[in-house]
């Protein structure tokens, strides 16, 4: 969905797409029958969080902290015309972006595996 919005890694799809039908393959053999269309509507809806909560929302806050942090550095940097400061701001605003997409990768595996 983020590659249709220009946003996403274009590169990765076939290989997120093999282990997505590995994952229905296994849970095929496992469970004698398909995952059922509602779990697999909850695991990309991600309504609840699989893990325990107190590990997680550190994760989280500290990610979503540094894209704050690092977004408030590209404006600041920007008004002042600091390049070198903004191009800092804008490192640490996608590496927050990163691990949030990790987070949620990891989350989405989990609740695919139930």
């Amino acid at each position: 969905m983020r590659i249709a919005r220009g946003t996403g890694r274009p590169e990765l799809v076939l290989e997120q797409a093999l282990t997505l039908v590995g994952l229905f393959e296994a849970h095929r053999q496992v469970a004698g029958e398909d995952m059922p269309a509602a779990h697999v509507a909850e695991a990309l809806r991600l309504a609840e969080i699989s893990e325990d909560e107190e590990a997680v929302w550190g994760d989280w806050d500290r990610a979503v902290r540094a894209m704050v942090q690092g977004s408030l550095q590209v404006a600041a940097a920007e008004l002042m015309a600091q390049h070198a400061q903004a191009a800092a701001g804008r490192k640490e605003l996608f590496a927050g972006y990163r691990n949030i997409e990790k987070l949620h990768s990891r989350q989405l595996r989990r609740l695919i595996r139930r």
